[in-house]
């Protein structure tokens, strides 16, 4: 994770609010995508955690009664 990002309280009492093997998983992609995004804000967006970068929503997911989902923005890019 690079140091400029920070961990949003939001997201936390977001995630907190579920079962714990669904708090495991929304962890594991939280964290993978801290590691995958650079320099990104984390917030709750459209009330789902999302990664905005540049100002521009890149990816949010989200935990529901029988799935989790991931979506990613359309402007994300590697390089």
């Amino acid at each position: 994770m690079n140091e400029r990002q920070l961990i949003s309280d939001d997201v936390n009492f977001y995630i907190m609010k579920f079962e714990p093997e669904v708090q495991k998983r929304l962890m594991e992609i939280r964290f993978s995508a801290l590691d995958i995004f650079q320099n990104v804000e984390e917030k709750i967006y459209y009330g789902m955690p999302a990664f905005i970068l540049d100002g521009k929503n890149i990816m949010n997911y989200g935990a529901y009664k029988n799935h989790i989902s991931i979506h990613l923005g359309y402007d994300w890019k590697t390089d």
